[in-house]
């Protein structure tokens, strides 16, 4: 029998992991858009990748964080509110503000 090789997911930059983690992300904190190689941020209506899209941040917008975390589809995910609306999206995303 052969050797089967899975796939694993590429591991992520530092910002990202003391989001996944939760301890360094708190409701109120100001944060930005990040670590989308440009491509934004899809704000849900409700924590997970099957809510409506409700809004698109580009990379390195502004948002304030005022829910959260809630567990979904393996990430997790936080309310945001920015300039073009509000929305819950993934932890992965979301850098501390300088």
């Amino acid at each position: 029998m052969g050797v089967v090789v899975v796939p694993t997911r590429p591991s992520a930059p530092t910002p990202v992991l003391f989001a996944q983690e939760g301890g360094s992300l708190h409701i109120g904190d100001a944060v930005q858009v990040g670590n989308t190689s440009g491509q934004g941020l899809r704000v849900r209506d409700i924590p997970g990748r099957e809510g409506k899209i409700l809004a698109k941040f580009t990379e390195g917008s502004s948002l304030q964080i005022i829910d959260g975390p809630k567990q979904a589809d393996g990430y997790t995910w936080w309310k945001v509110r920015g300039a073009g609306g509000e929305g819950w999206c993934a932890a992965d995303f979301l850098v501390h503000a300088p």
